[in-house]
């Protein structure tokens, strides 16, 4: 079973429109579809986010910093479900912190510096990105 984790949690579903909530509800279902995966932690600054998207999908572990939950869990994949200005720093962290995967949502990063410097570490680190 591959263990996942979440970052960026995003609002509990509220609509049923593609504009109703946060990405990584999104995510989360494909996961689930798959049969081999497990979303073990997931992490968001806003804590009633995170608790939200953990009771809908059974999340042991939440956590307000992303790197805590880096460096606590022993994660497979991560998906980013933050804004794209965030992307980069978090894909290098997550490549750093040892994740065989990472899904990015897009755009992948909001210059083509932070796109080469994800890739670079990605590279460097075994990822797929």
């Amino acid at each position: 079973m591959l263990r996942v984790g979440i970052i960026g949690t995003g609002k509990r579903k509220v609509r049923g429109d593609a504009m109703g909530y946060g990405m990584a509800y999104k995510h989360a279902e494909a996961y689930v579809s798959l049969g081999n995966c497990r979303i073990v932690a997931c992490a968001d600054i806003v804590k009633e986010n995170a608790e939200a998207f953990a009771e809908v999908y059974d999340v042991p572990s939440i956590y307000l910093d992303y790197k805590e939950m880096l460096s606590e869990e022993n994660l497979d994949m991560v998906s980013i479900c933050t804004w794209p200005r965030l992307h980069s720093q978090m894909v290098i962290a997550c490549a750093k912190s040892g994740v065989r995967a990472i899904h990015c949502e897009k755009p992948m990063a909001d210059t083509w510096a932070g796109a080469k410097r994800m890739y670079a570490e990605c590279l460097k680190h075994g990822v797929q990105l």
